[in-house]
C-alpha cells in the first residue's frame, strides 16, 4: 500500500483490488508490473486490467500473465519480459518469446529474452 500511495496518490479502489493479486515489481517511479502466480491469478489479473495496461505473456511455454501499469519504455518492457521468463516453465539459460500488447490493441508485438537473475529481481520486488 505504501508503494501505491507513494507512486500513485490518486489511486482508486480498483488499484487496491489489484494489490491483492500476484507478485508486484516496481520497474521505475512510473511503471509497475504485476505477475500472476497461477492460472487463477492470471484470470484475476486479466479481469482487473484497464484500457491503458500492458498485457504480457509467454508465447511458447506455459507461464504467468503479466500486467504492466504506467509508462513502459523499451527498457522497462525488456525487464518485464525477463521477469515473466523467470516465472515461466523454461530453464534459466534458455530464450523465451514473449508477446505484449495494450489492452485496447488487437495486434501483439514480440520480444525474445532470457530470465532475469535473482539478485536483479530482488531489487525490483515490492
Amino acid at each position: 500500500m505504501r508503494d501505491l500511495m507513494k507512486h500513485n496518490p490518486d489511486f482508486t479502489v480498483h488499484d487496491i483490488k489489484l494489490l491483492k493479486v500476484g507478485r508486484h515489481f516496481r520497474l521505475s517511479p512510473s511503471s509497475k508490473l504485476i505477475v500472476g502466480r497461477d492460472e487463477k491469478e492470471n484470470d484475476k489479473l486479466l479481469a482487473l486490467a484497464e484500457e491503458r495496461d500492458l498485457h504480457i505473456r509467454s508465447v511458447s511455454v506455459p507461464g504467468p500473465i503479466g500486467i504492466g501499469r504506467g509508462c513502459f519504455s523499451d527498457a522497462h518492457l525488456n525487464v518485464a519480459a525477463r521477469i515473466l521468463a523467470r516465472y515461466s516453465d523454461i530453464p534459466p539459460d534458455r530464450h523465451l518469446e514473449v508477446e505484449y500488447r495494450r489492452t485496447t490493441e488487437k495486434n501483439e508485438s514480440h520480444i525474445t529474452v532470457t530470465a532475469i537473475k535473482e539478485e536483479d529481481l530482488f531489487a525490483l520486488r515490492i
